[in-house]
């Protein structure tokens, strides 16, 4: 698998090994593995002797198949982030696109995938190996995070999240969870449901704007509930 250098406003300069390091490229092809039974025409894996792998006993044998599925990203993508969905998976990525870079989503129903939707286009996307877009799914919702650069510094950048309540057809304009309005880092998203509410959880970064302040965690509910698109 290849990489590739991004341009300085896609990747957090940071050394290699450490929170900023650049992704490598989104595989050309997903791998679903798929259990099959004994006696099949499947080619097995023998893990006769392995006493209790991958939960299988001495002396069995257990194996799979592998089926190579197209990607729906585009050449050059990375930052694949996988969430399931009622018997499929969403699937978030970035990609070049005309206007910089794009955040984009497509849903694999278990036969295909669907036509990518653009979430965000441009140029000030703040991305790195270890923190990324991601899609989550509630039903007909649809939210999505990434974080977009400031203008004040390499680590001042903030969240935006967007939201869609017809599994992606159109999308809500962007919106910010932390109004603190400071130049620092405000990232690490984690999105999750509470109540019929969705919230946002971050590492805000806002209280470093002074020698050794402490970074916090801070949470928030968006501006939308589950049961705006149908429930989960």
């Amino acid at each position: 698998m290849t990489t590739a250098t991004k341009p300085p406003h896609l990747e957090d300069p940071r050394p290699n090994g450490r929170p900023g390091a650049a992704t490598p490229l989104l595989p050309a092809a997903i791998l679903c593995l798929v259990a099959c039974g004994p006696g099949g025409e499947d080619a097995t894996a023998d893990r006769s002797g392995e006493a209790g792998a991958a939960g299988f006993p001495a002396g069995s044998t257990a194996g799979f198949t592998a089926d190579e599925i197209a990607s729906p990203a585009a050449p050059g993508s990375g930052q694949p982030f996988l969430a399931p969905a009622g018997g499929g998976v969403w699937m978030s990525w970035t990609e070049p696109s005309p206007g910089g870079h794009r955040v984009a989503v497509s849903r694999y129903d278990g036969h295909s995938w669907s036509s990518p939707a653009t979430v965000a286009e441009g140029d000030g996307f703040f991305v790195n190996w270890a923190d990324f877009p991601t899609v989550r799914s509630y039903g007909e919702l649809l939210v999505v995070h990434w974080l977009q650069r400031g203008g004040q510094g390499t680590y001042d950048y903030g969240i935006r999240i967007a939201w869609s309540a017809d599994r992606g057809a159109t999308w809500s304009a962007p919106w910010t969870p932390h109004e603190d309005g400071t130049p620092t880092e405000h990232g690490f998203v984690s999105l999750f449901e509470r109540d019929g509410e969705v919230w946002a959880a971050w590492l805000d970064g806002r209280a470093m704007t002074v020698p050794g302040g402490p970074m916090s965690v801070r949470a928030r509910s968006l501006p939308v509930a589950v049961s705006a698109a149908g429930g989960t």
